[in-house]
């Protein structure tokens, strides 16, 4: 099956020294690309690791470059803080212009702002819209970043396209399910969510279109979070095919054919 990761960080930060016993903090693309390769991984969605000091703009343009040197493993996601207001707001025009297909929010991580904020969130979400980016949010740890402060800006927005990171973990894992029943442009992301029993019931309740797999690569070893849906899940091979790759793949219009895979599908009037 195809299988695309929806969570993958790439870059370099102090923080990652915390998740690999002090022995990196770098995390390129062809060590990403080979490692996840190896796995069965197909294609990831990547983005910048956390350097919330920054407005991104080094981070971004590193991911926009080696979205190029593997165009048929990267689909590029930018990532923003939002407290640069205005300038956020323009960086998601001038990178989707650049070729980025989606952007990354961490309410928690990235200075503390709320998920759904008017001033900081709602600009950059018209923004993205406007460009026909895909939203992955981080959620779930603290409140300003629950599953259902995103829940309610997916429902502002029926436009645009979100993506529920970790399901809201554990403490708002209700409202993801929730919220994912009711609207139809809000996905949960299996990133880091434990037990894979909830995992398996948000796939019977809302349907396996509705649930997408990620890794946290490389905070986490990508085999883990491969090992929890295949093993861990009781899913149906027809909905593994969904979850692992499928959903995303038509979200962002892939041909997923052995040779050609990750490489979007001209549409017919550009044909």
């Amino acid at each position: 099956m195809f299988v695309l990761d929806c969570h993958a960080h790439v870059g370099h930060n102090s923080l990652m020294r915390r998740f690999t016993g002090g022995k990196r903090e770098k995390h390129f693309a062809d060590e990403a690309v080979t490692n996840s390769g190896m796995l069965g991984i197909d294609a990831m969605i990547a983005f910048p690791v956390s350097n919330p000091h920054t407005d991104y703009s080094v981070d971004n343009q590193r991911v926009l470059k080696w979205a190029e040197e593997f165009p048929k493993q990267i689909i590029p996601f930018i990532r923003l803080q939002p407290h640069f207001e205005d300038k956020a707001v323009a960086d998601v025009h001038r990178y989707a212009a650049g070729g980025a297909r989606g952007i990354k929010l961490h309410p928690r991580l990235d200075g503390g702002y709320v998920a759904n904020d008017d001033i900081l969130v709602r600009p950059i979400v018209e923004a993205a819209i406007e460009n026909d980016m895909v939203m992955l949010f981080h959620t779930g740890e603290t409140w300003n970043a629950s599953a259902g402060l995103l829940g309610d800006l997916a429902t502002r927005y029926p436009e645009g396209k979100f993506i529920c990171g970790h399901m809201g973990m554990l403490d708002s894992y209700h409202d993801a399910v929730a919220y994912a029943r009711r609207l139809d442009n809000f996905w949960l992301d299996t990133t880091d969510f434990w037990p894979p029993t909830l995992i398996t019931k948000a796939v019977r309740e809302l349907g396996p279109e509705k649930v997408v797999f990620g890794t946290d690569t490389p905070y986490i070893p990508a085999h883990a979070e491969m090992t929890k849906l295949i093993s861990g899940c009781d899913l149906t091979d027809d909905e593994l095919a969904l979850v692992m790759g499928g959903n995303l793949a038509r979200v962002f219009g892939l041909d997923t054919t052995s040779d050609s895979a990750a490489v979007p599908v001209p549409s017919a009037s550009a044909a």
